[in-house]
């Protein structure tokens, strides 16, 4: 009984320690640095001198319209993304052989066998016939989509007048977390007069939906039947 006492408080501090122990740990955003082929010299936006033209004032936009354009301005990225993949694949194969052996002389058993049985042929003694054949068929299907809306930031003006933008969005829903990101260079041209940028627009785009929580971990196999899945030949 002493010795079982032991283990008994280890695995009851574990129990409670477990308790203790935060939800979800704070989350902290991706960044990504985007590095053109070529580097080029940034503009500082600092005014010329002498020049009473300020391009970073508050009426420089005046004449211009809402959309994103500078380091900062917020651009609304409308993810519709469509994934479907499908493949089959069929595989048959046959194979037939028979052979015949004539024994003349097998450790004199040919001979005492035609003296007992007059009807035994020794040129068709061994007969040999194999049949093989294989057929196999199989298909994969997959489809995924994901739709969301990710408000962007510009973080950084290209020398040919697009913009690489970033956003991130984080929502927690009954003890879940789920994590969108996205990322992308896009043209101001493709803008729309809302603000609204659709990610098929988007090139060199890194889209990520991701999530924590409880139904994450209940829908997530654990380390022990992980570790069985890659040992386990069968």
């Amino acid at each position: 009984m002493k010795g079982l006492f032991a283990p008994l408080v280890l695995v009851v501090s574990a129990l409670v320690l477990s308790g203790c122990v935060t939800h979800i740990q704070p989350y902290k955003p991706k960044r990504r640095a985007y590095n053109l082929p070529v580097p080029h010299a940034a503009y500082d936006g600092a005014k010329a001198t002498g020049s009473l033209f300020d391009p970073s004032g508050p009426g420089v936009r005046l004449t211009t319209d809402a959309r994103a354009q500078a380091v900062n301005d917020l651009v609304v990225v409308v993810i519709d993304e469509n994934a479907t993949a499908q493949r089959d694949m069929n595989s048959e194969s046959s194979k037939q052989s028979e052979s015949i052996a004539n024994l003349e002389r097998f450790l004199g058993l040919i001979s005492k066998l035609q003296r007992e049985y007059k009807d035994f042929d020794g040129a068709n003694a061994l007969q040999l016939t194999n049949t093989s054949s294989f057929k196999g068929q199989g298909r994969t299907s997959r489809s995924d989509r994901l739709q969301a809306t990710v408000p962007a930031m510009v973080r950084q003006l290209l020398p040919n007048g697009n913009l690489f933008v970033e956003g991130h969005r984080v929502v927690l829903v009954n003890r879940e977390e789920h994590h969108f990101y996205i990322s992308g260079v896009i043209r101001p041209e493709d803008i729309d007069g809302n603000g609204q940028v659709r990610s098929s627009r988007m090139a060199d785009a890194q889209i990520e939906f991701t999530g924590r929580g409880d139904m994450t971990a209940g829908s997530t196999k654990g380390w022990f039947s992980r570790m069985l899945d890659y040992i386990w030949p069968f």
